[in-house]
């Protein structure tokens, strides 16, 4: 994946690992509301 050098790549790149990063507080968020009583 040399050729992901280029700005658009890293603003996707970017954004999907922001994606992940929301997504996965988001679980975590929700597993400790549902654990807790």
């Amino acid at each position: 994946m040399k050729s992901c050098m280029t700005l658009r790549c890293r603003q996707a790149f970017t954004l999907i690992e922001h994606v992940a990063v929301i997504s996965i507080i988001g679980i975590l968020f929700t597993l400790v509301s549902v654990l807790e009583p």
